[in-house]
């Protein structure tokens, strides 16, 4: 009886901290989620997309807070499917809405647009000594909108010598 009282309590205590992390994992996160927020929100509204459920990506936020792969340090993304888009006019209002959704510190990287009407725009700001990225891809009836914020110091380490948890990447 007494060891399975300890093990609930171990087991209790264990939630307790996951619980803690996965909430400050989420409390990092909301600081740039409304700027993210409006271009996913708009996405969805005026091109009546739908937003793709991604499997275990709770998960994924886990271990990037914890092991902090290639200096990233956080990260959101949303996929669109069925999206009503068609090239043109919302071209440029995609690029209006963009540019209002995000604060005067994010500056355009790229905007690319393909023949076939493919779009990719990336924004980046910096954020102390890491930087933020914005991208948002547009492939005929599919988005994908994604914010990553990481170490570009960290990320060059990682570059020149491909390590996760000490385990070599590649090969």
């Amino acid at each position: 009886m007494i060891k399975h009282k300890k093990l609930f309590i171990h087991t209790l205590v264990a939630l307790v901290i996951t619980a803690a992390i996965f909430n400050a994992a989420a409390q990092t996160a909301r600081a740039d989620d409304s700027e993210f927020d409006a271009i996913a929100k708009h996405l969805k509204s005026h091109y009546n997309a739908r937003r793709v459920h991604i499997p275990f990506m709770g998960l994924a936020h886990f271990f990037v807070h914890v092991v902090k792969p290639a200096g990233v340090k956080s990260f959101k993304v949303a996929i669109f499917d069925n999206l009503n888009f068609t090239p043109g006019k919302a071209d440029t209002e995609l690029n209006t809405v963009m540019r209002s959704a995000l604060s005067a510190d994010w500056q355009p990287l790229a905007r690319v647009r393909s023949r076939e009407g493919e779009q990719v725009y990336v924004y980046a700001r910096e954020d102390g000594a890491n930087l933020k990225l914005m991208i948002v891809t547009i492939d005929h009836d599919e988005a994908v909108v994604a914010r990553v914020k990481f170490s570009p110091e960290k990320l060059s380490e990682f570059l020149n010598d491909p390590k996760i948890l000490g385990i070599r990447v590649g090969g």
